[in-house]
């Protein structure tokens, strides 16, 4: 079983990234291949509108860049995992820009079958005063992508670190690592069948 988180973090130490990281190395404790894709470590110019993909039916993008790559190693994958802090009402910068370059693709040869999970980070500070959806946001955008791609949309982690780091939260940390653990052995059984 073959598992790509997709990192979309640009602090590749902040919560997400940390999150992230404990989430497959429970994935591999739970005999799953893992590949992290920091996407801020790529080069992936944004969606220009430009059509010459013709709304991805050529399966081709006039920028030629990183996205090639991460996209060759989801096609390869048995499954997906997103990861992403939410910063005001959705998705970091670096994951927006990668979905909306999926435009560009025929998504369901890429996607279709595949499990697809969650994880977002978020800080509510603003939780009695005006509270920001934006996690929830960010979960209908994954749920609305899977449905379209023909993937299943099975799980969402969620954290709020209230202290500012994820790490100092060790009931956090075993939980995500337990999930990820899970997350692989259901993914293992479903392919055995």
């Amino acid at each position: 079983m073959k598992i790509i988180v997709l990192q979309g973090s640009p602090r590749l130490n902040g919560n997400t990234a940390v999150l992230a990281s404990e989430f497959a190395a429970g994935m591999k404790a739970g005999g799953a291949e893992v590949e992290v894709m920091n996407l801020a470590d790529k080069k992936i110019g944004p969606c220009d509108a430009c059509n010459q993909c013709e709304c991805g039916e050529r399966d081709f993008c006039v920028h030629q860049d990183d996205m090639t790559n991460v996209m060759k190693a989801v096609k390869k994958a048995d499954a997906v995992v997103a990861a992403t802090p939410v910063w005001w009402t959705g998705m970091s910068s670096q994951m927006k820009i990668f979905i909306d370059r999926l435009y560009g693709y025929k998504t369901k040869d890429y996607f279709g079958g595949k499990p697809l999970f969650l994880i977002t980070a978020y800080f509510e500070e603003y939780e009695e005063d005006a509270p920001l959806p934006g996690e929830k946001i960010a979960a209908y955008t994954f749920q609305s992508i899977a449905d379209f791609a023909g993937m299943d949309f099975v799980g969402h982690l969620r954290s709020d670190p209230a202290k500012g780091s994820v790490i100092t939260d060790s009931k956090m940390m075993v939980h995500t690592f337990n999930t990820g653990k899970r997350f692989a052995g259901v993914l293992d059984k479903v392919a055995e069948n």
